[in-house]
């Protein structure tokens, strides 16, 4: 009887033995589930970057409805139109005075400062002339000198050329002669063009309103 009671206590230890066994398979190892949560991270990481869709999207940029500070605003136009009109009374103002103030010993450089600010025919006769004055004895003889004063200047851009401005010069001009005036002074009126050519004014036409 002893022994039926010692096998049967054996076999309800071993039962026991045998549940709490099959219970700690379903523990976790605390070295185990943190290598275990570093895999999984890693592994999710490329997923989420790979896919686009369930990145935030980007605030919209203020500065791309802004207009484009081109020359389609008027203040860009009228800033544009102003800048040239600088430019091309610059290249004007030059011209004429290189022009009509000389003496015999500046004319031949004053026609080759000349050939750097003209264009087309004028430049043409300029040169013309520059070979003229060099040959001329009587203007050193002379002492020859002529002196202009410009009163004003109006300048326009043609209508139906942007590229060239129109205008007239009004000087007072003087000439003398071994330092007496020749001739008493007078009011002269100049028509004048301007061309923009590789983006540098070019004065193309010069010539005395009659």
């Amino acid at each position: 009887m002893r022994k039926q009671l010692l096998a049967l206590g054996l076999a309800g230890l071993l039962l026991v033995i045998l549940s709490l066994g099959t219970k700690g398979c379903g523990l976790k190892d605390p070295t185990t589930t943190q290598e275990q949560t570093q895999q999984t991270r890693q592994t999710e990481k490329p997923e989420q970057a790979e896919n686009p869709a369930e990145d935030p999207e980007p605030e919209p940029d203020d500065d791309l409805d802004q207009p484009n500070p081109g020359y389609n605003t008027a203040e860009t136009r009228g800033s544009c139109r102003g800048r040239l009109d600088k430019q091309a009374r610059k290249t004007a103002q030059r011209f004429v005075g290189l022009y009509t103030n000389w003496n015999y010993q500046t004319i031949v450089s004053g026609l080759k400062q000349l050939d750097k600010l003209t264009g087309g025919d004028l430049k043409a006769n300029l040169r013309v002339r520059k070979q003229v004055v060099a040959e001329d004895q009587t203007i050193r003889r002379d002492r020859q000198a002529h002196q202009g004063t410009v009163l004003a200047i109006d300048l326009s851009p043609t209508t139906h050329e942007k590229e060239q401005w129109v205008g007239y010069v009004l000087l007072r001009e003087t000439e003398t002669a071994n330092g007496t005036p020749v001739n008493a002074e007078e009011l002269t009126a100049y028509a004048v063009t301007l061309t923009q050519q590789t983006n540098h004014w070019k004065v193309t036409k010069w010539e005395p309103v009659k």
